[in-house]
């Protein structure tokens, strides 16, 4: 009807035949609807449909949010429940309060058991059994009671080196001084500071050993030219035995003409210092050749042994001494260059080994000046 009105005027339409109401059913007279009546349920139509899409719009947020709640409780009891296995840290050579910590951090629980160990510091962890786990299990911690307490022992008259690396593994803190002394063998423990009884912790423990350095060694000097009373008083002051030999030579009667052993030679007091002295008979020098005395230099090299210091001994055989005795001993600390003396009879040929630490390292057979 509205395009109707707007368009009656238009020039289109001035051919169009005069409109003329028509009969309805006999011009009956007819009651309209109310329209306020049909917009208003249009209204309430609208308003029950857009309740009805907001109502189903709810349930389906409702329904996600329902959904997502079961899942996170279903998915929450496999994590609570689930005995899951995992990796049980490492743990050795911690505090025992760090390790427990870090299980609590694994979900796992600890039981601590302590016992006594050499080698771990005390109240650190030993090691941890089992090594893997499930979620909640109890992990058995074995902790440090430090080293057990044992009496320290008896050591005097043994041997200070074996004695010293036995303790030194322990973890015992050792020292030495040597003392001269010729009724013990050199190397001797003669004294301790340590009562053998005392109950000690080896790593909390220090001692001083007091070690044999034999008898006292002397540097000799060279005794030639001296007369047979220096010589005598010479060896009485350093506790040396002196062998004296007469032989003819050029020397005035009296004279030291040779010594053995040789000067700038160690020798320990208790030991022979041989001289040969003058008896002013003959004067042509090829009488006097029946015995050659010289000295044969050598060097022993110091080896690092844990002890601070090497046992040397030296063996010789000329025509003053026997191979099968010791010729010196002593020890070194570095590097020693020495001389040993021989004395050789005509055409004849002298020997010498070198011993450290009970191994050989220098040996000659053939020894000649």
């Amino acid at each position: 009807m509205r395009a109707d009105l707007q368009t009656a005027l238009s020039v289109t339409r001035l051919k169009e035949p005069r409109w003329y109401p028509q009969d309805d059913e006999n011009d009956a007279t007819k009651v309209l609807t109310n329209v306020n009546d049909e917009i208003k349920k249009i209204n309430q139509l609208q308003k029950a449909s857009q309740f009805s899409r907001r109502k189903q719009g709810q349930l389906k947020k409702l329904k996600v949010v329902f959904a997502i709640v079961v899942l996170g409780l279903v998915l929450g009891a496999i994590l609570i429940f689930y005995p899951r296995q995992v990796q049980v840290p490492r743990l050795q050579g911690q505090t025992l309060s760090k390790a427990q910590s870090e299980l609590l951090q694994a979900n796992l629980k600890s039981q601590v058991k302590y016992r006594y160990d050499d080698k771990v510091a005390k109240n650190k962890v030993i090691k941890a059994t089992p090594k893997e786990a499930k979620r909640g299990q109890t992990i058995v911690l074995y902790v440090s009671k430090g080293q057990k307490a044992r009496a320290f022992g008896d050591y005097l008259d043994q041997d200070y080196d074996m004695v010293a690396k036995k303790l030194q593994k322990q973890g015992v803190k050792v020292k030495y001084k040597f003392v001269y002394a010729s009724e013990y063998r050199r190397g001797l423990i003669m004294d301790q500071t340590l009562s053998p009884k005392k109950k000690v912790i080896p790593k909390q423990t220090k001692v001083t050993f007091t070690v044999s350095a034999g008898s006292e060694s002397t540097l000799l000097k060279d005794l030639t030219g001296k007369t047979q009373a220096q010589a005598q008083a010479y060896a009485k002051k350093h506790g040396l035995n002196l062998e004296v030999a007469k032989r003819a030579s050029v020397q005035k009667a009296g004279k030291v003409t040779a010594q053995n052993p040789g000067a700038a030679t160690w020798l320990q007091a208790g030991s022979t210092l041989r001289v040969v002295v003058s008896n002013g008979k003959g004067s042509d020098p090829e009488e006097l050749v029946d015995q050659t005395t010289f000295s044969f230099p050598i060097t022993i090299n110091y080896v690092e042994n844990g002890t601070g210091t090497n046992e040397i001994k030296i063996y010789l055989e000329d025509a003053n001494h026997n191979y099968k005795n010791v010729y010196q001993q002593f020890r070194i600390n570095k590097n020693t260059t020495m001389s040993i003396t021989f004395t050789l009879d005509a055409g004849k040929t002298g020997k010498y080994k070198v011993v450290r630490d009970g191994r050989v390292i220098a040996e000659n057979q053939k020894v000649h000046q």
